[in-house]
C-alpha cells in the first residue's frame, strides 16, 4: 500500500505534461524550450567539454569557476566512493545522480545546483575530522570561495551561488 506513492511521480510529470500540451501545443515543451536560454540537452561529458573549451577559449571567469564547481564535485564523488569508501552506494548514486542531470544541461548554474548535495558535506565532514590542519584549510578555501562569488555578485556577474 505503500508503494502506492511512487505513483504520484509519473503522475506529477503527466500532468505537466498535459499542461505544457494544453499551454503551448507541445507535451515535452519543458524538453523542447531548452533552447530559448541557449541549451540543449547531451550527453553530460560531451556538455562539460564543449563548456571547457568554451570557457578556455574565451577565458571567462564565470563558465571557468562553473567548471571548477563541476569538477571539484565529480572528483569528491568518486574519490571518497573508491578510495575511502566513507560515503555509502546510495549516497554515491545520488550525489552522481544530481550532478550529471543538470550537466546534460551544460555547466550553467552548476555552483548553485550542488548545494543539496548532501553527500559532498559528509565527504567534507570525514575529510575534516581527521585532521585540524585539514579543517583549517578547508575553512580558510571555503571563506575564500565566499569572498570570490561575493565579488561576483558585486560586480553585477550572474554567478550567484
Amino acid at each position: 500500500m505503500n508503494s502506492l506513492f511512487l505513483l504520484l511521480i509519473p503522475s506529477g510529470l503527466a500532468g505537466f505534461c498535459l499542461y505544457s500540451y494544453q499551454a503551448t501545443g507541445d507535451f515535452f515543451y519543458f524538453k523542447s524550450n531548452q533552447s530559448a536560454w541557449g541549451r540543449e540537452i547531451l550527453n553530460p561529458i560531451k556538455s562539460f567539454w564543449i563548456a571547457l573549451r568554451q570557457g578556455i577559449a574565451q577565458q571567462d571567469a564565470k563558465t571557468l569557476t562553473e567548471i571548477a564547481f563541476t569538477l571539484s564535485t565529480l572528483l569528491l564523488l568518486m574519490v571518497f566512493l573508491v578510495f575511502f569508501r566513507k560515503i555509502n552506494f546510495s549516497y554515491w548514486l545520488y550525489g552522481m545522480y544530481s550532478i550529471l542531470i543538470p550537466l546534460s544541461a551544460g555547466v550553467l548554474s552548476i555552483p548553485r545546483q550542488t548545494l543539496p548535495i548532501f553527500p559532498l558535506f559528509i565527504v567534507l565532514a570525514h575529510l575534516s575530522r581527521k585532521d585540524s590542519a585539514i579543517d583549517d584549510g578547508l575553512t580558510i578555501f571555503c571563506g575564500c570561495l565566499q569572498g570570490g562569488l561575493m565579488v561576483f555578485w558585486c560586480t553585477g556577474n550572474s554567478l550567484i551561488v
